[in-house]
């Protein structure tokens, strides 16, 4: 990915007008950025991704990535993300949850700005190299407040751990990860910064850095097997070249009679 993409890439972040505040309520924020694609065999997507506090990102509804690594005043991570596995021919969808712990609302040790901020660089690009799709965070994506989910903190709450959620299950939106998730009655997300300034040079408040430590590890596993008399045995390297954790089934096989043996 050049160094023009993330030049054309927008911090975004709600309208001020479009916050809803109230006690506990913290700014949680969806985004979603739809496309077509015709041929995903030949399609490859890289992305560079950031937030203001945290984020969880997904690509028609897998979780592809959180973050960022924990910076300072001086240093906003950012996290790069080979998303081509993903990509499917049609309709696909990227989307993002972010939380913005705003004032002394969450972990002291979580810098962040006065505002919320989201930015995705990234493009479509087929075997020769060339553009197909520009997913830049700009005025075309959409994004909507998390209204469900109350923080519920105190002094000593906030300055370790950011407290507790008090999330409201029946208020929840369900499927929004997804491509086929229809978001028209979400609004306009609005441009907060640009990755730098063009001009004079001034300095915005995310200095963006590529993370310098790995990110944590995922993957699936089980607790056992489909039949709970057999230990759960681990499946092979699968698409992504990740093996399954192995872990053995619970509560373990009853041993049968003709494996004891008696001490003489």
């Amino acid at each position: 990915m050049s160094d023009d993409a993330m030049k054309e890439t927008r911090w975004i972040w709600l309208q001020e007008e479009q916050i809803i505040e109230g006690k506990g309520l913290q700014e949680q924020v969806y985004f979603r950025r739809s496309f077509e694609l015709e041929n995903a065999e030949d399609a490859a997507l890289r992305l560079r991704v950031s937030a203001d506090s945290r984020y969880r990102l997904y690509v028609n509804g897998v979780p592809v990535s959180r973050g960022p690594g924990k910076g300072d005043s001086h240093t906003q991570y950012y996290e790069e993300v080979d998303c081509s596995p993903y990509l499917r021919e049609g309709r696909n969808a990227i989307a993002a949850r972010v939380v913005h712990f705003h004032g002394m609302e969450g972990p002291i040790s979580v810098w962040r700005a006065n505002r919320g901020g989201f930015f995705l660089s990234g493009e479509v690009i087929d075997r020769e190299g060339r553009t197909m799709v520009k997913l830049h965070t700009d005025e075309r994506w959409r994004c909507l407040q998390e209204t469900a989910i109350v923080f519920e903190v105190t002094d000593w709450e906030t300055g370790f751990a950011g407290g507790t959620e008090n999330a409201a299950g029946k208020q929840r939106m369900l499927g929004w990860t997804t491509a086929d998730y229809a978001d028209a009655d979400w609004h306009t997300a609005a441009e907060v910064s640009p990755y730098e300034d063009p001009v004079y040079g001034q300095l915005n408040p995310w200095t963006l850095t590529p993370r310098d430590i790995p990110t944590l590890y995922e993957g699936g596993a089980r607790l056992c097997g489909g039949d709970e008399d057999q230990p759960y045995r681990p499946r092979p390297a699968g698409r992504y070249g990740r093996l399954e954790a192995s872990l053995h089934a619970w509560p373990p096989a009853k041993a049968s009679s003709s494996s004891l043996t008696r001490a003489s």
